[in-house]
């Protein structure tokens, strides 16, 4: 029988600071106004993660897509918390809310640049590496042969999930 694969750091803490982080992003992307001259995010945080996409071995990466918060890859998996975000489409708006939503993270790394393909736009990609006084350790990629279970990883968010909400 294989092992059960582990988390590198404390997965109450590592949960804790994706919370943060997709809690912080909406003080930069207003959810409520969704006019053309703003840019805006879908507040999708009581969605649970996918564990069939983008786990990390512990730690968490930022993926941004067209130039605003696109989802949070996590050791249970992808969270899409912020869904779909819009507006004027990119440009010094976004630009500028993303640098001013990276700097309050604390300490992010670019992982993987943007990567621009005839079809779409990749990334770029952040490693996060501290927010608030929550230290993440440094996260990578985990092997798809080596992800958790599924239900395992949606069992285990789900427990999370209850507890944080306790202690709020």
């Amino acid at each position: 029988m294989a092992s059960r694969p582990e988390i590198e750091g404390d997965p109450v803490a590592i949960y804790t600071a994706t919370r943060r982080i997709a809690d912080l992003a909406f003080q930069f992307y207003d959810s409520t106004d969704t006019s053309e001259d703003k840019y805006w995010l879908t507040d999708q945080r009581e969605q649970s993660v996918n564990p069939r996409f983008s786990q990390t071995t512990g730690g968490l990466f930022l993926f941004v897509y067209f130039g605003a918060p696109g989802n949070l890859w996590t050791p249970w998996g992808e969270w899409n918390c912020w869904g779909g975000s819009g507006g004027n489409g990119g440009g010094e708006l976004c630009s500028n809310s993303l640098k001013s939503f990276l700097a309050a993270i604390d300490c992010v790394e670019l992982h993987i640049p943007e990567k621009q393909t005839r079809e779409e736009c990749f990334g770029p990609v952040y490693a996060i590496r501290k927010i608030g006084d929550i230290e993440l350790p440094k996260p990578e990629l985990r092997p798809r042969l080596s992800y958790l279970e599924y239900a395992d990883a949606k069992h285990q968010w789900e427990e999370l999930t209850t507890q944080y909400k306790e202690e709020q």
